[in-house]
Formats: C-alpha cells, structure tokens, sequence
C-alpha cells in the first residue's frame, strides 16, 4: 500500500474510499459517504454521521473493528487469535476441553 501511496502522489493522482450503507434484503443503497482513501474505514463512518437504530443489525468488515461501542447490534468478523493467545489458551477450560 506505501508505494501504492507514493506513486499516486508522485503522479497527481489521489486515492478515495467510499462507504456504502445498504439494505440486505431488497439492496436498495441508504447512503454513500466518500473520504480520501487514507482515512481508516471506521472514522470514515464516525464523520459520516450515520446513525442506525437500536433493533437493526449492522454486518461490517474488520475495518470496523470498535462499532460495538457505538452500536450494540454490530457484527464484525473476530479477530485471528496470534500464536502466543493460542497458547494461552490451552491452558484454560476451553482449552482443556478441546483438546480432550
């Protein structure tokens, strides 16, 4: 992505990142919301000024790692567990349990 970055600037050209806000089940788009494609996906949202309301169910992708804070009904994909919380873990119930 740096160099991605560097050429873009040595050329002129920049970069946008667009969030897009839609209905699952008819895909009827609710809002865009676009930003330079520096900005991180989540204070992109945060600036947008989306808001959704308590019984609807947010699915988002890992670049909005934190939504749950904000909205309670949010869904983000869970993080890979690093080699040493792997480790960690078999030493806890659950880990006794699955290696059993």
């Amino acid at each position: 992505m740096v160099i991605v970055d560097a050429i873009a600037k040595l050329f002129g050209l920049l970069t946008l990142k667009t969030q897009v806000v839609v209905r699952q089940k008819s895909g009827q788009v609710i809002c865009l919301e676009h930003g330079k494609g520096r900005i991180h996906d989540f204070r992109l949202f945060k600036t947008s000024g989306v808001r959704f309301g308590e019984l609807l169910k947010v699915i988002a992708d890992k670049g909005y790692q934190g939504i749950k804070k904000i909205h309670q009904l949010s869904e983000t994909p869970i993080k890979k567990l690093s080699r040493q919380e792997n480790i960690n873990l078999q030493g806890t119930v659950l880990g006794g349990l699955c290696s059993q």
